[in-house]
């Protein structure tokens, strides 16, 4: 749909409402500048699919295991999952972690850059002192994400550059989000992933 900016001032609940219902509104601006309304889920999936997109690009076998994680904690389950299961999922994301050193600039197909091999050791040591192993993602940003979900619904992502905080970002399975900022080391990440999980 196809709306003009000032219909957009004079009814911008409608409008809103309409894209978090799934509609895509296309807002015309002045030398092509035009943007696109759409609702956080649309836009999340879009993130999603665009990031996929990009890893299957650069490495199609990121791709096959994509979704193994642990998921357990002492409310989950009443001890962490089998020692070789966790040893196994810490063994792949070791095994990420070595591809995403070996990207290339234009890894995404844009203008991401390679990979400091600092961050890669900074992330491979906080992984060695994790119990509950993430996901991990590379981004465009050159920086590292440690996803993580819990039997709640809760969904955690933890940002990892090579700055001493890093941003934790946590949606709740109420669609509440709550955003805190951490020491971007392995004890300050375990103690926020134990809360997560706990």
């Amino acid at each position: 749909m196809i709306v003009k900016q000032g219909e957009i001032r004079a009814n911008i609940k409608k409008y809103f409402d309409m894209a978090y219902e799934g509609e895509y509104i296309l807002v015309p601006r002045k030398d092509n500048k035009n943007v696109v309304i759409i609702s956080e889920e649309s836009f999340e999936q879009m993130r999603q699919n665009d990031r996929l997109a990009a890893y299957t690009r650069a490495v199609p076998e990121l791709v096959e295991n994509r979704g193994r994680q642990i998921q357990t904690a002492s409310r989950d389950l009443p001890q962490i999952k089998s020692y070789t299961e966790v040893t196994d999922i810490r063994t792949e994301n070791m095994n990420r972690l070595e591809v995403f050193k070996s990207f290339k600039d234009g890894w995404n197909g844009y203008d991401a850059g390679a990979f400091d091999p600092k961050l890669i050791d900074k992330v491979r040591d906080i992984l060695e002192k994790q119990d509950i192993q993430p996901e991990i993602f590379p981004t465009a940003l050159g920086t590292i994400q440690l996803e993580y979900d819990n039997s709640r619904g809760d969904h955690m992502e933890i940002e990892v550059g090579m700055e001493k905080k890093t941003e934790v970002f946590t949606v709740l399975n109420t669609g509440q989000i709550i955003t805190d900022e951490i020491d971007s080391d392995a004890r300050a990440i375990r103690k926020m992933v134990g809360v997560f999980y706990g």
